[in-house]
C-alpha cells in the first residue's frame, strides 16, 4: 500500500531510523477506526478538496510581513558598504518609509532624500521624487547599476504580485498530511515539523478522533524526505467535539488567513447539511451594572441553552501523555481561539448530562519499535528505552541551517567563517567556493561573479594598485 510505504519512508528518512524496524500498525489501526466519520463526511476520501483555486487576500498584517521580508533579503544578501554605483542605506530607509503605499505601488506624498551612490567619503546627491510615482520604478534613484537594478525591482514585483494567496482548499484526515503538518517548500515551519521539539505531537493527532488539518494546497507538490506530497502554502487545524457539534479552529499557520476560516465553515455547511453558527470567541470578562468587572481566567463559551457558559479550559481535553503543543490553552499568542456550534431551531443541541460536547484532543500511540511502551517524548517517535538502544547504532544527525532539513552529519558540508552546516542542495544553491582560496562562502559574501569572496577580491585589488 503506497500510503503506508510513504509514511514509512518519511519517518525513517527524518528521523534516521531504518524502516524495517518500525512498525505502525496500531497507530493506523487508532486512525482508521477514529477518523471514520471524517472520511465518510468527505465522500469516502481521505482529503476534500474544492474543485476549483481558491483566492484569498492577504491581511494588511501579512502584507507588511512580506515586506519586511524584502528588506531582511536585503540585508542579509548584500554588503551595502561594498555595492558600488547603490545607496542601499537610502532604499532601505525609502521602502520603510511608504510601506503602507507599497502594495499599490506608488507613493503618496514627495519624497526627498539625500543618495550618496558610492559611500560617505563621495559627494552627495539631492533627489526628489514626486508624489504618485510608482515604487518599483523609483528603485532608479537609489541604483544606477542596470544588473543589481533589474533584480531588486524583479524580486520586489514579485512581492506585489502576492497581494493575494490561491490554491486549493483541503479538509483532510490523510495520515501524511498529520506527518508533514508543517513541513513545506515556502519556507515557514513550527514545533510540530519534523525536526523540532513536538514532532511525535503529529502521531496524537493522527490517531485521535478530534483532529482535522485544513490548508491551502500549492499548485505542485513538493518533496519531502524522499515522498512527493501535496506543498501547504498555509495551514489551520480544527478540533471537532465527541459528537461532532462543536469545533474550534487553531492558530493560522505562517500567517493569519480569516477569508479562509469563514470558506471553511461554509464548506462544513456543505458537507454536514447543517445549520452552524458564524465564528465567534468566548466572553473573556463580565461588565455588571454597578461597573464591577469579573475577568475570567480561561474565555467562557456559550454552548447552548442546555449548556449555557463554559470556560475554554473545561471544553478541551487532553490524552495523558500528551506530545503535542496545545495552541487553544498554551499558545501566548493565540488566546480565545475561534469556534462555531450545530444548532437546531430551538437552539438547544446538547445534553448537559453527559460530555460528548467536550474536545478530546490527541490520543496515546504506541512505540512503533517496541510496541509495548507509550510514547511520552515530544521530540522522539520512538519510546526512551528504544531511543537509548539505537543511539550508538544511527549516526549523529545535523541539521541544515538554511533549510532546516535533517540528514546525516557525515553529509553535510560546512560553511567557512560562519561554521554553518548545510545541506548539498543548500550548499549548490546558496553558497560558492572562491577561486582563489578554496573556502566555501554564502553566495552574500562573493563577489557578483561568485568566483571571488569579499576578502580575496580586497587583496586581489591591493595588489593591482
Amino acid at each position: 500500500m503506497k500510503l503506508k510505504s510513504d509514511f514509512y519512508e518519511i519517518i525513517a528518512r527524518s528521523q534516521a531510523i531504518p524502516k524495517n524496524s518500525l512498525n505502525f500498525d496500531s497507530l493506523f489501526e487508532q486512525w482508521q477506526k477514529n477518523k471514520q466519520y471524517y472520511i465518510n463526511l468527505f465522500g469516502g476520501q481521505l482529503i476534500y478538496k474544492t474543485s476549483e483555486i481558491m483566492s484569498f487576500p492577504l491581511t494588511e498584517n501579512e502584507k507588511t510581513s512580506r515586506i519586511n521580508n524584502f528588506l531582511d533579503w536585503l540585508d542579509e544578501n548584500f554588503i551595502w558598504s561594498k555595492t558600488k554605483n547603490a545607496d542601499l542605506y537610502a532604499l532601505y530607509d525609502f521602502i520603510s518609509r511608504n510601506t503602507d503605499s507599497f502594495f499599490d505601488n506608488q507613493i503618496k506624498e514627495k519624497y526627498v532624500t539625500k543618495i550618496y551612490l558610492n559611500g560617505y567619503d563621495n559627494p552627495d546627491t539631492l533627489v526628489t521624487i514626486p508624489a504618485g510615482t510608482k515604487i518599483i520604478k523609483a528603485f532608479k534613484y537609489f541604483i544606477k547599476d542596470k544588473e543589481l537594478l533589474y533584480l531588486l525591482q524583479n524580486k520586489a514585483s514579485m512581492i506585489l504580485q502576492e497581494d493575494r494567496i490561491e490554491g486549493r482548499l483541503c479538509l483532510s484526515v490523510h495520515p501524511l498530511d498529520y506527518l508533514t503538518i508543517s513541513e513545506n517548500s515556502f519556507n515557514w515551519h513550527s514545533c510540530h515539523s519534523l525536526t523540532h521539539d513536538y514532532r511525535a505531537g503529529n502521531l496524537n493527532y493522527m490517531a485521535d478522533s478530534a483532529t482535522v488539518v485544513c490548508y491551502l494546497e500549492a499548485e505542485k507538490p513538493t518533496e519531502i524526505y524522499g515522498v512527493e506530497w501535496n506543498d501547504k502554502k498555509w495551514r489551520m487545524l480544527l478540533f471537532f467535539s465527541k459528537n461532532h457539534n462543536i469545533i474550534f479552529t487553531g492558530k493560522h499557520y505562517p500567517f493569519s488567513l480569516p477569508a479562509a476560516q469563514k470558506e471553511i465553515r461554509d464548506i462544513i455547511l456543505n458537507l454536514t447539511d447543517s445549520n452552524w453558527t458564524d465564528w465567534a470567541k468566548g466572553v473573556e470578562s463580565v461588565m455588571y451594572p454597578n461597573n464591577h468587572k469579573t475577568e475570567f481566567e480561561w474565555p467562557q463559551y456559550n454552548l447552548g441553552a442546555t449548556v449555557g457558559l463554559v470556560g475554554l479550559n473545561e471544553i478541551v481535553k487532553e490524552n495523558k501523555f500528551h506530545l503535542y503543543f496545545n495552541d487553544l490553552l498554551k499558545s501566548s499568542t493565540y488566546k480565545n481561539p475561534y469556534y462555531i456550534i450545530k444548532y437546531d431551531s430551538h437552539y438547544a443541541l446538547m445534553n448537559s448530562d453527559n460530555e460528548d460536547w467536550k474536545l478530546y484532543i490527541g490520543e496515546d500511540v504506541d512505540c512503533p519499535i517496541c510496541q509495548s511502551r507509550v510514547l511520552m517524548q515530544n521530540n522522539s517517535i520512538i519510546c526512551f528505552d528504544c531511543a537509548d538502544n539505537y543511539k550508538n547504532k544511527v549516526r549523529n544527525l545535523g541539521i541544515c541551517a538554511y533549510c532546516g532539513d535533517t540528514l546525516l552529519e557525515d553529509d553535510m558540508i560546512e560553511v567557512y567563517d560562519s561554521g554553518d552546516k548545510v545541506c548539498p542542495s543548500c550548499a549548490n544553491k546558496y553558497t560558492s567556493i572562491c577561486t582563489k582560496c578554496g573556502k566555501r562562502y554564502p553566495n552574500k559574501e562573493m563577489a557578483k561573479n561568485k568566483a571571488l569572496c569579499g576578502w580575496c577580491l580586497i587583496d586581489l585589488k591591493e595588489e593591482n594598485k
